[in-house]
């Protein structure tokens, strides 16, 4: 796994082809994803299903597009600290990289 620092000592040609099996999730898809589901995520937060749901949702059908509300990171930070999560304040505000799942 290349690490944040080895990418950004990468020429632009290593980084396209180190990246090229990598996507890019949204900070909502990737912390839901850490939390292992929506009802999960919602449960651990204290809030409803439908309102972490709308983190994931395009802003064209009043969701958040992909961000997380100011409110919840704060809450989201001290949990994931507490249960040793990989959770950073830079994957709250630009989301993250990660390996494709096989289908």
């Amino acid at each position: 796994m290349t690490t944040r620092f080895e990418y950004h000592n990468m020429s632009a040609k290593e980084q396209h082809e180190g990246l090229e099996h990598l996507m890019q999730m949204t900070p909502a898809e990737y912390v839901i994803s850490v939390f292992q589901g929506v009802r999960a995520t919602a449960r651990a937060l204290g809030r409803s299903p439908s309102s972490v749901s709308k983190w994931q949702k395009p802003r064209e059908m009043r969701g958040c597009g992909g961000n997380i509300p100011g409110a919840a990171q704060r809450l989201i930070l001290d949990l994931a600290r507490k249960r040793g999560l990989d959770i950073t304040p830079d994957d709250l505000i630009n989301g993250r990289r990660t390996s494709k799942r096989r289908s």
